[in-house]
Parts: C-alpha cells; sequence; structure tokens
C-alpha cells in the first residue's frame, strides 16, 4: 500500500519538490521493501516464529506482484500525464512525457 500512497500525483509531486518529503518518500520505501522481504525470506520455520508459513509467504508476495502490476498498468496506459512535476523538474535524458511515462 505505501507504494499507491507515494505514487499518489498529487503526493509524488509534492515529494519531487521538497527534499524533507523526498528523502522521506525514500527511506519509507526502503524500509517498507526491507520488512517485506523479511518477511518473504524469514529462514525460521513457522512453527517456531509468529511468522506466515511457507505458502501463505508465496500467496502474499503474488498478490503484491498483481497490486503492483495494477499500479503499472494505470500509469503506462492513462491518456493524460500522470506525474506532470517532471515538466516542473525536468528529465534526466530528452525523452517526451509520453514516452518517458511508458
Amino acid at each position: 500500500g505505501l507504494i499507491y500512497f507515494w505514487l499518489w500525483p498529487s503526493i509524488h509531486f509534492d515529494a519531487m519538490l521538497s527534499r524533507e518529503l523526498y528523502w522521506v518518500m525514500n527511506w519509507s520505501m526502503l524500509l517498507d521493501g526491507l520488512l517485506f522481504w523479511w518477511l518473504i525470506f524469514d529462514p525460521r520455520p513457522p512453527a517456531i516464529t509468529s511468522s506466515l508459513g511457507y505458502g501463505r509467504r508465496m500467496l502474499v508476495l503474488a498478490a503484491a506482484g498483481v497490486l503492483q502490476m495494477f499500479l503499472g498498468a494505470w500509469i503506462v496506459f492513462s491518456r493524460d500525464m500522470v506525474y506532470d512535476v517532471y515538466e516542473v523538474c525536468g528529465r534526466a535524458w530528452p525523452l517526451d512525457p509520453e514516452v518517458d511515462q511508458l
């Protein structure tokens, strides 16, 4: 859910223009990713810990992947520019906004 929050256009716009919010976005995504993969790759047997069993971990991994695919599809197939902030910030390479969004 955190990636949906940070990639919401108005929130992403603010995060890209504020150095502090940009760092909060990046560090929170790093922490979220570390916690997620710690859950998936926890080597301890589920009987010893309170973590999910192996089958449920695979379901969580699949569900997260599908949800992120929906987000990616929305960005790619949107008829309008989703992130206008890059007109303000500039681009690293000389790409058209429509091509960059793909």
